[in-house]
Parts: structure tokens; sequence; C-alpha cells
């Protein structure tokens, strides 16, 4: 936050809500346009609030129409405006609520940033915030954390960390994997030591097939017997429902993947972890398609230097708000390439389906505040069935 900032700006930066996102800012802009006395933004407040009646809110409404008439907006988008004020109050929280949230995130921000690696233990085992769990993971490897997969060998049941700078995701962590049966492990482990063998650990704990095959996608087994990797384990249990297709693609090599990993066999890698923990740990998910991803797009890190410039960009969808207020609404959406969070706003009009998983996007490279936007005229869904099905450009 900068100095001098306000209450609002405290809110927008560590509750993630600005003053337009508070039921007083919706108020207050209300009234702006409608022309609206103090006693009449009260009555507006309260009118549409859980208590007010139908008749006070027809009221309300004609009383907002003349006075959006009488300067100078048009009919339809002085209704279209009440009915948004309707449905944005209905969701809309206090500023008085945020506080609380606000002064959380103020403590959450000073351990980010002398214990980076507790701050994630701690997210991964009470899932909050605005960001799904392999968003926090790709922000911590380029803080320098160290993140370790579950092993049935050292891990707990909640993620921990067993060194400075190092987090072990949990066994309780797997999608698929009951917390009874990760107990299990642990007990077993602590009873009778660690495991010798893949055969050891299945005469020694009871596990289902199908918790054997989300134990196996989610890297638990990994080294429990050096001479069986993912793929040797997978002959001798199903292979996971989600990378079934996946799997028999014939993806393009993958860029910048580690030396003697066929692009196939990563991208399949990628998907089992983020299907059985709902991250990864081999590699950015965009690495699944990127097959898909031209070689000229510019990294989230290096935007800062492109202001002014039209480029293409290419990330895994982490956040969306909107679309925002105004006829030419626009959503608010970040991406995260594996270099940093990319900021963007797309135009409705572009938006013919969920903004989720990865996209190629061209647009223009804007200064706002100190970090930089992308005004999209351009984008692209990537296919996470391995291209096979054509993509049309739309803009």
């Amino acid at each position: 936050l900068a100095d001098g900032a306000g209450l609002d700006d405290v809110l927008a930066g560590l509750a993630g809500v600005g003053r337009d996102g508070t039921s007083e800012g919706l108020i207050e802009d209300a009234s702006a346009v409608a022309g609206l006395t103090p006693d009449e933004a009260d009555r507006l407040r309260r009118g549409l609030g859980p208590g007010g009646s139908p008749a006070e809110r027809a009221r309300l409404r004609r009383r907002f129409v003349e006075g959006a008439l009488a300067r100078g907006i048009g009919t339809t988008e002085a209704a279209w405006r009440w009915e948004q004020l309707g449905v944005a109050l209905r969701a809309a929280p206090r500023r008085a609520d945020l506080l609380p949230v606000a002064l959380g995130g103020l403590r959450l921000l000073e351990v980010c940033r002398a214990r980076p690696a507790a701050a994630l233990a701690a997210l991964l085992t009470v899932p909050g915030g605005h960001y799904p769990a392999w968003v926090y993971v790709a922000a911590a490897l380029r803080r320098g954390v160290t993140v370790l997969p579950p092993s049935v060998q050292d891990a707990h049941t909640d993620p921990h960390c067993p060194a400075d700078g190092v987090v072990r995701i949990g066994l309780g962590q797997i999608r698929g994997v009951r917390l009874e049966l990760a107990a299990a492990i642990t007990d077993a482990r602590r009873t009778d030591g660690r495991f010798a063998s893949f055969d050891d650990f299945q005469s020694r704990v009871s596990a289902g097939v199908d918790e054997v095959d989300a134990l196996v996608a989610a890297g638990a087994l990994d080294d429990v017997d050096g001479a069986l990797g993912r793929d040797d384990l997978r002959v001798l249990h199903r292979r996971l429902r989600w990378t079934t297709a996946a799997a028999r693609r014939d993806l393009r090599t993958v860029r910048d993947q580690r030396p003697g990993v066929h692009g196939t066999q990563q991208a399949a890698r990628l998907r089992d972890e983020l299907g059985a923990l709902g991250l990864t740990l081999s590699g950015h998910p965009l690495e699944i398609v990127a097959d898909q991803v031209p070689d000229d797009v510019v990294q989230g890190a290096a935007l800062a230097r492109c202001i002014g410039s039209r480029v293409t960009a290419a990330g895994w969808v982490a956040h969306v708000t909107g679309p925002g207020p105004g006829l030419d609404k626009r959503w608010g959406c970040e991406l995260d390439d594996g270099s940093a969070l990319l900021a963007v706003r797309v135009p409705e009009r572009l938006v013919r389906q969920p903004l989720s998983g990865p996209w190629v996007l061209s647009g223009v490279v804007t200064a706002e505040g100190r970090g930089v936007c992308m005004e999209v005229d351009a984008l692209r869904a990537l296919e996470l069935d391995g291209g096979d099905r054509a993509v049309a450009d739309v803009g």
C-alpha cells in the first residue's frame, strides 16, 4: 500500500473489495446518479435491504429513474442501473464487516513476508482467499519455497514444514484419499518404520484400488520403490479417470521440460497432480498445453516493459471478477503464466465461455497504479484434450 492510503485503499488491498464493491460505495454512486439527498440515500439503503417492502422499492425506483433522467441519462440505461444496483447491493459487504478481514489479511501478509513456507502450509491446510491452491504454490515457488509432493514415507496428514523454506504436502490433501487412510499410513510408518517396497506398503496398509491410484497420481508412492515409476505403478492399477484420454494424445515436445521426459509423459504427469491435489509440483499447469502456446508470447513478469504496446500473453486463469459497471462491461481477470500474475480486462462481448483454464490473449498493455493491465481485444481458449479440436480466435 502506498503512503497516505485511506481506508478504502486498505480494504481494497487487504480484503480484496474496493469502495465500489461496498454497500456504502454503491449507495453513494447511486445518489450521485439520481441526485438524492442524504435522507433519500438512507431510505434507498433501507428500502433495498432485506426489510424493504415492494411498495417502498417501487417508490424508490421511480425517484431514482426521474433523478437520472434529469441528469441526462436515458430511460433504458436508468432502468438498467436500477436493476444492477439491486443485484449488487444484495451481495455487497459493509465497510465495517470488511475491517476484520483486512486485519487478518495484514497479519497474513506479515507472515508471508517473514515465513513464506509456513504461510503456504497454512493456506493449504485451511483453504481460503480468492485463488485456488495451485496459484499460491506457484507464487511460493517464485519466492524460493521448495514444495515437496506428499509421500507415504515422510508426509503427515496435513501439510507441514520439515525444514526452513520447505513445505511437504500432506496425505490428507490428496483427492480420493480418506483421512482415515492418511492416518493409517502414518500410524503404520510410526509403528513398523518406513515402507521397504510397494508390496510392503500394500501388505501393511489396507487401501482400495482407487485410493492407490490417487496416491500414485499425487506422487505419494514415488519414493517407495526406486524400481517403479508412476507409469509402472499404473500398470499395476487402473489409470486415473481424469488422465485416461489425455495420456493417449501425441503432444508435441513441451518447451523447457526436464531432460529425458517426453512431452506426453510430462503433460500426463501434470494432469495427474492437478486432478489429485488441485495443484502441480512437477511444473506449471500451463505446460499441459505448451504445444498450443505461440512462440511470441510475452511473460507476465515482462509486461511492465511493454506499456503502450500490443502484445500476446498466455496463462492459466487464477481469478475472475466482473463484469464491471457501465454499458461496455468488462471482466476483470488474473492469469498465472509461471513468471507472475498478470491482470487483464476482457470486454463482455468477447466472453463466449467461462473464463477458466488456459488462454492466449492479445491486447494493449496499460499502466494501472503501480502495476500494469492488459486491455484484451482478442482471446483464444487452449484445449485441454491436446488441441485436437480447432479453436478460432475471437476478436
